[in-house]
């Protein structure tokens, strides 16, 4: 449920605000966090669309990986291609051209794979990124709670309070990071 949410408002309509955020930026208007997301206006529910598109595009390629020879070698990469440059590509697409949720994805795939190996290069560079920014915090976070969740006696209140404080603080990283992710795919 914590993924599922994170993907909709994180991925989804904060990405939408951030790019209507950077794009304001970009020829000079003033924007708050509020015009931000007013900014974005009815886009959000072809936003949404479009991530549940995608979404449900990972699970058809998920289930050709398991197809033999073919999808064994054709299905890891699509995967990987699609959530790691066309699901990034979503938000910009539904907000600043104001496509619809297939036409975005499909605008997406184009606007992608045209650019193919400098992509490539941006998205294994915010790789090492999003292993500095989100996972280094949630580690250090991780260890802290460990030690202090030593003090409970019960096991299951030990796991379900760290697992809370985890998900908040990835949360809150997550959405710096996916800052740079916008101005470097916008």
């Amino acid at each position: 449920v914590i993924i599922f949410l994170q993907v909709i408002f994180v991925q989804g309509i904060a990405t939408g605000a951030l790019t209507r955020a950077v794009a304001d930026n970009y020829f000079g208007r003033k924007t708050s966090i509020l015009d931000a997301y007013r900014g974005i206006g009815r886009s959000w529910v072809s936003l949404v669309g479009a991530l549940l598109f995608v979404g449900l595009l990972g699970i058809v390629i998920a289930i050709w990986t398991i197809v033999p020879c073919v999808g064994w070698f054709t299905g890891l990469g699509m995967l990987a291609f699609l959530g790691a440059a066309i699901s990034p590509m979503v938000a910009p697409v539904v907000v600043l051209e104001g496509q619809g949720a297939l036409a975005s994805v499909q605008r997406a795939w184009y606007l992608v794979r045209r650019r193919f190996w400098p992509v490539l290069g941006t998205i294994f560079i915010l790789y090492l990124f999003n292993m500095l920014i989100v996972n280094g915090p949630t580690a250090i976070v991780s260890a802290i709670l460990a030690a202090v969740a030593a003090s409970f006696g019960d096991t299951t209140i030990q796991l379900v309070i760290t697992a809370i404080i985890q998900a908040l603080v990835s949360i809150v990283f997550i959405l710096i990071y996916q800052a740079d992710v916008i101005v470097a795919f916008g």
